[in-house]
């Protein structure tokens, strides 16, 4: 069940990277902007991370 796990985040994590590199190379943004995206990236990254921590002590 863990590796099933670990699998689909890697990769909902390579679409949002993908997408945001193609949009990023679409559309070049100014540097406030990108810090920001960068920021919030990083933010939703750690959000996932606790999510699934606390998925799997809860099945343990």
């Amino acid at each position: 069940m863990n590796k099933a796990v670990g699998t689909f985040t890697k990769g909902i994590a390579t679409g949002i990277a993908v997408g945001t590199a193609v949009s990023m190379i679409a559309r070049p943004m100014d540097i406030r902007k990108r810090a920001r995206m960068k920021k919030n990236a990083a933010r939703a990254m750690h959000a996932v991370g606790e999510i699934l921590t606390n998925a799997q002590s809860m099945m343990k």
